[in-house]
């Protein structure tokens, strides 16, 4: 049976997946701004900067229940996860066998980091 600090960690892991996504959403605008045949400051720029934004507000409630180093650590491995598959999904990048064993990699330092740390 899961014990409330379990539960907690579980909480807070959730909440830096969805800083993830948001993130990953703000970088999908910035893109959007750069491939923009004029000016970069346009609408797709604004999205982007008000995204990223709003993920600072909830990183100072994850670093209160979290230890920086540990939180950091699994934001980038959400990060290399959901940013590749919006490189693939939306601008069609395609992913080396290099990069996917580098995300394998990703996985086994993620299941050591929850096993001690």
């Amino acid at each position: 049976m899961l014990n409330l600090i379990t539960i907690s960690k579980l909480y807070i892991i959730l909440q830096i997946l969805l800083i993830t996504s948001f993130t990953a959403l703000g970088d999908l605008f910035l893109k959007r701004a750069s491939q923009q045949p004029h000016d970069i400051f346009n609408k797709y720029l604004f999205f982007g900067l008000l995204i990223y934004s709003s993920t600072a507000f909830l990183w100072a409630y994850i670093y209160k229940y979290m230890k920086f180093s540990t939180s950091v650590t699994i934001y980038s491995i959400f990060s290399i996860f959901i940013f590749a598959i919006v490189g693939v999904a939306v601008f069609k990048e395609s992913l080396s066998a290099v990069e996917i064993l580098g995300m394998f990699f990703a996985i086994v330092s993620l299941i050591i980091l929850a096993r001690f740390g």
